[in-house]
């Protein structure tokens, strides 16, 4: 049970990382009056095509064990990108929070003011 959602979460990521090369493939060409963003765009397309197809072809151990290399070849690199994630982690939550919080006050309104109305 566990594998097949493992395997059914490998291929819903592999698929997302698909969409969001068409998606970059699909601005670098709506940009042709900036070709070198447009290069840059098709190029991050296609590592997002290989990473798609790595994470397609690899069972969940073997992208784990190829992780831990990568960062024991490279530990600077391994440490900035984790740097990033954290980054990029801490402004989802962070957005998620607010705009959680947000509607939470809003429904606290709205019943304040049914509250009054009545």
């Amino acid at each position: 049970m566990a594998g097949s959602l493992a395997d059914s979460r490998k291929d819903h990521a592999a698929a997302q990382l698909e969409t969001l090369a068409a998606s970059l493939r699909q601005f670098g060409g709506s940009l042709p009056s900036l070709p070198l963003i447009g290069s840059y765009a098709g190029a991050a397309a296609e590592g997002l095509d290989d990473l798609s197809g790595y994470v397609q072809d690899n069972d969940l151990a073997g992208m784990i064990a190829d992780a831990r290399e990568l960062a024991r070849r490279y530990p600077l690199a391994a440490f900035g990108s984790s740097v990033v994630a954290g980054l990029v982690i801490a402004q989802f939550l962070q957005a998620r929070g607010s705009s959680v919080l947000e509607a939470r006050r809003s429904s606290l309104r709205v019943s304040a003011e049914d509250g009054d109305a009545a």
